[in-house]
């Protein structure tokens, strides 16, 4: 996949940039299908985008790299949590 050129302009409205059209959602590989799961997309200024896939046209939550490991981190551990 040809790597973005540049990041479209940012949402007045919301003062966010939407995620482009060529960003490939993925679905979690424990998604049940039932579209209740969170999907992301890795953009090419290195931040990844999570959205629910319930509401698809809503905003998505914005991550840095570091700060979408720290979140993954967290989810593995509360995981780990509710099998004990």
């Amino acid at each position: 996949m040809p790597p973005f050129a540049s990041l479209p302009p940012p949402d007045p409205e919301r003062g966010t940039r939407p995620v482009p059209s060529q960003s490939p959602w993925l679905r979690s590989s424990r998604s049940t299908g039932m579209n209740n799961c969170v999907e992301a997309a890795f953009l090419s200024d290195g931040r990844t985008a999570a959205r629910d896939s319930k509401r698809p046209a809503d905003q998505p939550l914005f991550f840095t790299a570091p700060s979408w490991t720290r979140f993954l981190a967290h989810l593995r551990r509360a995981d780990v949590r509710s099998l004990g």
